[in-house]
């Protein structure tokens, strides 16, 4: 099968939508499927790249102010010629978008006058793209209403939708979702994120103590609630001399420096900024505990990673965590904005080795059984055959 997979997000962008899709890139080019990505410049240039099997076609692009989230993401310009010029020239069976913006509209725009199938992927909440407009959401009577209407209206135009958890689905059911859909999970890789002792020389390289560590990877933006995050950092500091290491970026870094040292815990806060690929697979390992206050993930793929290298998992009791975090089981979940709910789970954790060894055990194992990455693109190839039978069967039933 002949796909084009459009986004406004791909490699080398690290979020999570970025990270799936490429993994899905290579996943079905390993099923015998060609495959071509349209996507923004990283530099702003339009140009052809190639990526493993595949080639990746560049739009022009503009960069975005950091303040809204944006860290390092660039959006197209006026990439409708090259979209059309791709479809046109590569013919494909299908086309599989993974946001509603520029690049997407084009491509869904394209794909109707030409009959052929587009699935859509959904990766994010209105709400969260609204938290990272800071004032400027209040210009807007209802924006995130508003958001929600467009966003049902395009995907309600596609073939078959798709969203990574069961409760993802069903969030967008409740806001209007009436065409074909499933949730397929993002998976990660379970060979290269595995269980094993701390790695000293990443112990090393970020200066990280010989004690209990509390793990965060990802974003730093509004949604993700880390100023929750370092308030039970505090408290469990009360009872438990642990270390607490944040990795990645986003547009609350530096705010989020200024309330470690507020709340005089700085010398026990790591920020390691964005971590490397090359120590991606160990950098879980650095951790006794993995911690998430965000309340808005559809799916949260760093947690997955977290789960796949054995770690408890303390997580907000909010979307889509719950699924992965089995309180009791492989972790607990505490209250959407509780700094003592976190605290105390997080302390009750690494008060129990043993417990937290077998929690960490059960991670992993809930990751294998549900969320190996090896297997996403298999069903992914089962939802683009039935879009392309249905296109199929529709455009017979209108020629009789």
């Amino acid at each position: 099968m002949k796909i084009i997979l459009a986004t406004e997000s791909y490699w080398p962008n690290l979020d999570g939508g970025a990270v799936f899709e490429r993994n899905l890139v290579h996943g079905l080019g390993e099923l015998g499927h060609e495959v071509r990505v349209v996507a923004p410049s990283p530099d702003g240039k339009p140009g052809v790249q190639h990526d493993g099997r595949s080639e990746v076609h560049r739009t022009r692009s503009i960069g975005l102010p950091e303040r809204f989230g944006t860290h390092g993401v660039r959006n197209s310009v006026f990439p409708g010629r090259i979209v059309r010029e791709l479809i046109d020239g590569f013919r494909p069976d299908l086309i599989h978008g993974h946001n509603h913006f520029f690049i997407c509209l084009a491509a869904q725009k394209a794909a109707r006058k030409r009959s052929i199938p587009y699935v859509a992927t959904y990766h994010n909440m209105p709400e969260n793209a609204v938290d990272n407009l800071g004032p400027l959401k209040y210009l807007i009577p209802n924006l995130v209403g508003r958001i929600w209407k467009w966003d049902m209206k395009f995907l309600n135009q596609s073939s078959y939708v798709t969203s990574p958890t069961k409760t993802a689905i069903e969030y967008l059911e409740a806001h209007g979702l009436s065409a074909p859909h499933r949730p397929i999970s993002n998976g990660i890789s379970i060979e290269k994120h595995t269980p094993g002792p701390k790695p000293k020389a990443l112990m090393k390289k970020y200066g990280l103590p010989d004690k209990p560590i509390v793990l965060y990877l990802g974003r730093l933006d509004g949604e993700k609630q880390m100023d929750v995050w370092l308030d039970a950092a505090a408290k469990v500091r009360q009872e438990i001399d642990a270390h607490f290491l944040i990795g990645g970026r986003g547009a609350k870094l530096q705010a989020l420096k200024r309330q470690a040292a507020a709340l005089g815990i700085a010398p026990h806060v790591t920020f390691a900024g964005v971590v490397p690929d090359e120590d991606m697979g160990q950098f879980y390992r650095l951790g006794d505990v993995f911690a998430i206050s965000s309340p808005a993930e559809l799916q949260s793929l760093v947690t997955l990673e977290a789960m796949a290298s054995g770690l408890p998992v303390v997580a907000v009791d909010a979307m889509a965590l719950p699924e992965l975090c089995k309180s009791g089981r492989n972790g607990y979940l505490f209250l959407t904005g509780s700094a003592d709910g976190m605290a105390e789970s997080v302390t009750r954790i690494l008060q129990n080795p043993a417990m937290a060894r077998q929690m960490g055990a059960e991670s992993r194992k809930i990751i294998e059984q549900n969320h190996d990455v090896r297997e996403m693109p298999k069903h992914y190839e089962t939802v683009y055959k039935e879009a392309v039978d249905a296109k199929r069967t529709t455009h017979n039933a209108q020629r009789t």
